[in-house]
């Protein structure tokens, strides 16, 4: 049996992204408050409390996307385009959650975002070119947003391994990388629940 959960993914997405954005706001805002201090702050006990969210959202998404590419539940190739890059959010999202409670270098999974990211734009922008929605440039802005997203994780998460702003004689630099994080992020969060708000009614007017 059919289940269309195409909504709520995108609720969820949304849902992760609202949260990440609190969290290195929240780290931001305790590096500035810490910035004269010789010791760099504790990332790890900041950014804990979004582990249990995030990493519950990443273990659904990868069960979501798993059944998906197993039971082709879309028609023609919407799976792949679909479920693929969902699958490698899922796997960003744990292996992120995995990373900070087991206290190791974040930069690994920044390489493996960006790495997606651009995949992520790939898929975007050919589901675009071949009309594979009825809204193509949201469908496309959302696979964009969400992909720039990934292409900027890596350097954000080299910030907070490093935090270089306190030994960097470039901390504007390392800046505009996490400005331009919370820029995307902001974008596609707001794209994935325009789209999902959008597609509701239809879905809860005529189910399968």
């Amino acid at each position: 049996m059919f289940i269309d959960e195409i909504a709520y993914v995108l609720f969820a997405i949304g849902f992760v992204g609202i949260l990440t954005l609190y969290m290195t706001v929240s780290v931001y805002y305790n590096y500035r408050k810490n910035i004269k201090k010789k010791d760099n702050i504790d990332i790890y006990s900041i950014i804990s409390g979004g582990l249990l969210p995030i990493g519950a959202i990443g273990i659904y998404l990868f069960i979501i996307s798993l059944w998906g590419q197993l039971t082709w539940p879309l028609p023609g190739s919407y799976n792949i385009l679909f479920f693929d890059p969902l699958m490698s959010l899922s796997i960003v999202l744990i292996g992120f959650a995995w990373a900070v409670k087991t206290k190791h270098k974040m930069h690994y999974v920044g390489l493996f975002s960006l790495l997606v990211g651009l995949m992520t734009i790939d898929y975007g922008i050919t589901g675009y070119l071949l009309n594979l929605t009825q809204s193509p440039l949201g469908f496309m802005g959302l696979f964009v947003a969400f992909g720039l997203v990934g292409v900027f994780a890596f350097p954000v998460s080299l910030v907070l391994d490093n935090q270089p702003g306190k030994t960097s004689s470039h901390p504007r630099v390392w800046f505009f990388f996490v400005l331009m994080f919370w820029i995307f992020l902001i974008i596609a969060s707001v794209l994935a629940f325009m789209i999902a708000g959008l597609a509701l009614y239809p879905h809860l007017s005529t189910p399968p």
